[in-house]
């Protein structure tokens, strides 16, 4: 079968679940648990008309870095040095001991192994792009609630993307260590000189504002240019290009800190209309459904390491005193639901299990096993979450 023959059945399915989604209230099923679950159907251990590898590889590379894109250009700075922002990091770390504790309770992974630090990144993560669309459906993005969750959400995918980059590269730690401290280092002065970077983009938003409606494209065309870039980059030196595509995300955001809704627009088009959605398809491709069947006992016990290492941390979490008007705000029922919207995880789970079984550092069965429990977390948290807490927060 040819290159665009597989793609074209990939595209099926990205048609098929946001519709099928769209019409479940409250996103109670979401899109990416359909992707997935197309995926598998499609893929090697289904009907066997879509392998993730070959030509679509490069598709599924580009998928995984558009989505590390939006995820750094998600993240908002100031959120991240703020109070809240030094509470959710301090929530992190503990989840991380937690996490590392927990595999070396069970003794079934090496704790100082590639496998054994993939599974304690998957388990810290929190999948904030994955919940922001089922967050705004219900009407809690604006509210302190919605607040604390993207909080800890944009801390839970920062940390465990430098530790992908750190742990999970294929060059030496030392190199990677050196390119995180360069990350770091220009984070520090953008914020130093964070006025004249914001300068910087208006006058370059101003400048090519007379190409942004027509098929020139060119404000896209400068934020696809530094993606490639940087992963390119990041490739050419050994690093994964997973801390490439959010350096890339973060650099655009602060350099224009505002958005342009246009920009906005034609940015989610691109990566949620054609490669994230073919991301998520490819990976569920490389899901065995035999081996997660056969190991439910593994998987049920992911999940529920995922609500006591990151769920149960972030509901203590958020009785610290960050400021007042949060402190007063959220009820218990929308504490606890914050925690299990915020245990919420696949994305990175899919990436570390690619990026381990890459290095033959992980079994397909394991891989499998995690990326199923992540599916299933996206799929009984939000859940859980509308449950608990209902439609709609207070602000």
């Amino acid at each position: 079968m040819s290159a665009l023959t597989s793609l074209f059945i990939v595209l099926i399915g990205c048609i098929v679940a946001p519709t099928i989604s769209h019409f479940v209230p409250h996103r109670l099923l979401p899109e990416v648990v359909l992707l997935l679950a197309y995926g598998i159907l499609i893929g090697p251990h289904g009907l066997n008309l879509v392998a993730a590898n070959g030509d679509l590889s490069l598709m599924r590379e580009m998928g995984m870095a558009f989505l590390f894109l939006l995820a750094g250009y998600e993240v908002n700075q100031r959120d991240l040095v703020s109070k809240l922002g030094r509470n959710a990091t301090i929530t992190w770390v503990v989840s991380l001991v937690l996490a590392a504790g927990v595999i070396w309770w069970r003794q079934r992974i090496d704790l100082v192994s590639i496998e054994g630090a993939a599974t304690v990144i998957a388990m810290t993560a929190t999948a904030l792009g994955t919940i922001l669309p089922i967050m705004k459906d219900r009407g809690i993005t604006d509210t302190t609630q919605g607040r604390f969750i993207m909080t800890q959400g944009a801390v839970g995918e920062v940390g465990p993307i430098i530790l992908m980059a750190l742990l999970l590269s294929t060059q030496s730690t030392l190199m990677s260590f050196f390119v995180v401290i360069v990350f770091v280092l220009a984070t520090i002065a953008i914020m130093i000189v964070r006025k004249q970077v914001v300068e910087l983009g208006q006058r370059l938003v101003a400048m090519v504002h007379f190409e942004a409606d027509t098929t020139a494209q060119l404000t896209v065309r400068l934020a696809t240019a530094l993606l490639v870039c940087l992963i390119a980059l990041a490739d050419g030196m050994g690093i994964d290009l997973v801390l490439g595509a959010f350096a890339a995300g973060f650099i655009v955001r602060q350099t224009v800190p505002n958005g342009r809704e246009e920009f906005d627009q034609k940015l989610d088009g691109i990566a949620y209309g054609f490669f994230i959605p073919t991301f998520f398809v490819l990976s569920g491709a490389e899901i065995d459904p035999a081996a997660v069947v056969d190991d439910v006992s593994g998987w049920l016990a992911f999940l529920v390491c995922l609500v006591a290492v990151r769920g149960i941390p972030i509901f203590c979490a958020s009785f610290a005193p960050m400021n007042d008007r949060l402190h007063e705000a959220m009820t218990l029922r929308e504490r606890a639901s914050a925690a299990c919207y915020s245990t919420t995880n696949l994305p990175i789970i899919v990436a570390v299990t690619h990026l381990a079984h890459a290095q033959q550092a992980m079994s397909s069965t394991t891989a499998s096993t995690l990326v199923f429990a992540g599916a299933a977390s996206v799929l009984i948290m939000p859940l859980a979450a509308f449950i608990i807490g209902g439609k709609h927060s207070r602000t």
